[in-house]
């Protein structure tokens, strides 16, 4: 993963699902979603949920990316992607925001992000 990673040094084994709380059955639905479904922690910017259309999307499978902060595709912080990132840490959602973002083989990919604050096990994800 290119970037600095805040994170290190932190193991996850568990998935999705488990770090996250959500009942097997959501996991499931989340997993199976065509659109890319990511959550990013809100205090420490390490990824806590990445869904099978997100592993298709980026190029990163999850046990690579889950307890990390963003790979590539955000390594460039480009300057809306971090004015997404402070109001979703702000709880205020953002709606098809056009955002170029680079995918695991370098090719750049424009997408609209969604953002919505999301509190679990009393801890805040964007």
């Amino acid at each position: 993963m290119q970037g600095a990673d805040s994170c290190q040094g932190t193991a996850y084994s568990a998935t999705a699902a488990e770090v996250l709380g959500l009942p097997r059955l959501l996991s499931s639905f989340l997993d199976t979603l065509p659109l890319a479904v990511v959550a990013v922690d809100a205090a420490d910017g390490c990824v806590r949920a990445w869904n099978a259309a997100a592993e298709r999307l980026f190029g990163w499978r999850a046990v690579e990316v889950l307890g990390h902060a963003l790979p590539g595709g955000a390594a460039d912080r480009t300057p809306t992607f971090e004015r997404v990132m402070r109001a979703a840490r702000a709880g205020v959602c953002q709606r098809r925001v056009p955002v170029g973002v680079l995918r695991r083989d370098g090719r750049l990919v424009e997408l609209d992000l969604w953002t919505a604050p999301l509190v679990s096990r009393g801890h805040a994800a964007t």
